[in-house]
């Protein structure tokens, strides 16, 4: 997902978002590089420049989790400015949805399971529009 940030607002970034205590663990590496190239390509740029920032899903709801709305520089308030543009690249994505996991599209039904309609079906009847029960079969 891709976010414009300016040099003043990745520096934060850079301190504020981590995966874990471990800093630099693999796992906090990618996304932390592209912060990286990203100040380092805003350096000696004018301060209002920004760079477009293409980084994980995840890495953005870290941003929505550790920047803080109340940073404030006395000027400006940039904890609430990086929170409105994370904002709006978590819900450029609004309308996807995670697929279906195996474990709950082969559920089968027990007699005392209320489907869809709220009424409970006979035991192995499957119900929903569920692609592995579509017709009636299960498994």
């Amino acid at each position: 997902m891709k976010i414009l940030l300016s040099l003043e607002e990745l520096w934060f970034v850079q301190q504020l978002v981590r995966r874990t205590d471990h800093l630099g663990e693999p796992w906090d590496r990618d996304d932390m590089r592209k912060v990286h190239s990203s100040i380092l390509l805003l350096t000696n740029k004018p301060p209002d420049t920004e760079h477009e920032l293409d980084v994980s899903d995840g890495f953005l709801w870290q941003m929505e989790n550790q920047v803080p709305q109340t940073l404030d520089l006395g000027r400006s308030n940039i904890g609430r400015r990086i929170l409105v543009k994370v904002f709006a690249a978590l819900n450029s994505e609004v309308g996807y949805e995670e697929p279906i996991p195996a474990i709950f599209r082969d559920y089968d039904a027990g007699p005392d399971d209320p489907g869809p309609d709220g009424n409970t079906g006979a035991e192995g009847s499957a119900w929903g529009d569920l692609p592995s029960t579509a017709k009636g079969v299960a498994g």
